[in-house]
């Protein structure tokens, strides 16, 4: 992580401890992300910026009855990426917490 800002730096630490309370993933680091996969990817850190982090979490629907979101990107009919930018710690907030739930358990089913 050289080069990125110390906020940047211990938002993606507050992150991924944040998703290892809700279970197991491994870390699949591309040339563009971070992806966090369980049987399929679930989630994926796009961008460490000065002050923020840019993330997403993946759905098979779309979820626009929430603040969570800035942004959401139709990539099939069954898949919907779901985007996320953090300032500091408390922007993973109860609500978010769950969205981050709910795409882990559903990365996580086999079918």
């Amino acid at each position: 992580m050289s080069g990125k800002s110390k906020n940047a730096v211990q938002l993606y630490h507050y992150l991924i401890d944040e998703f290892k309370k809700i279970g197991d993933f491994e870390l699949h680091p591309a040339k563009t992300r971070i992806a966090l996969n369980n049987r399929m990817r679930f989630a994926s850190i796009n961008r460490l910026g000065q002050d923020f982090l840019d993330g997403h979490l993946v759905f098979p629907e779309k979820f626009t009855n929430t603040s969570c979101f800035h942004k959401i990107d139709e990539v099939t009919k069954k898949a919907y990426v779901h985007h996320f930018k953090l300032f500091t710690k408390s922007d993973i907030t109860n609500e978010l917490h769950e969205y981050m739930r709910k795409a882990y358990n559903i990365g996580a089913k086999t079918s």
